[in-house]
């Protein structure tokens, strides 16, 4: 049982590090967009991936932080 405990807070204490890795691709994606303004639509794979970045990921954000609100911890 304590084992598991451990495993648990271990990955409740990932929450934060995951939400920055999600948030910087997210930024991949806006760089994407800027890229797109500035020299033109790239490759259709890459479009995809643009699509993937500002769509799917934010509402991967939104879904992780409601299943793993960060709590402040109580000292």
């Amino acid at each position: 049982m304590k084992r598991l405990l451990l495993i648990l807070l271990g990955v409740l204490g990932a929450v934060p590090v995951a939400t920055g890795l999600l948030a910087i691709v997210v930024a991949g994606g806006v760089a994407r967009v800027i890229s797109v303004i500035a020299v033109g639509w790239p490759h259709p794979v890459y479009i995809g991936a643009m699509a993937v970045e500002l769509v799917v990921v934010p509402l991967l954000i939104v879904w992780h932080a409601r299943q793993y609100p960060i709590r402040p911890v109580s000292g």
